[in-house]
């Protein structure tokens, strides 16, 4: 569909990851695509979703996770 729609390159990002046994039935749900990254679940994020707040302040753990993702699919496509 992505293809069809002209999109030219598809990342995915696992959220609300509890271990390894989540990331490997991701992996294998989708595919060739590849995985961009996982943000893990979080008790902290929760916490600033129901709060209202950022959880750039509550989370750095998550900050820094994102940070990876953003960073493997900024190489990918200054690759392409």
């Amino acid at each position: 569909m992505a293809k069809e729609l002209g999109v030219k390159k598809v990342f995915v990002v696992a959220n609300k990851v509890r271990g390894p046994e989540d990331l490997d039935f991701i992996r294998n749900g989708i595919g060739d695509i590849g995985l961009a990254g996982h943000i893990s679940f979080n008790h902290d994020v929760m916490e600033a979703d129901i709060k209202g707040a950022s959880p750039f302040s509550f989370s750095p753990g998550a900050v820094d996770e994102v940070k990876k993702i953003k960073d493997v699919i900024e190489k990918i496509l200054n690759e392409g």
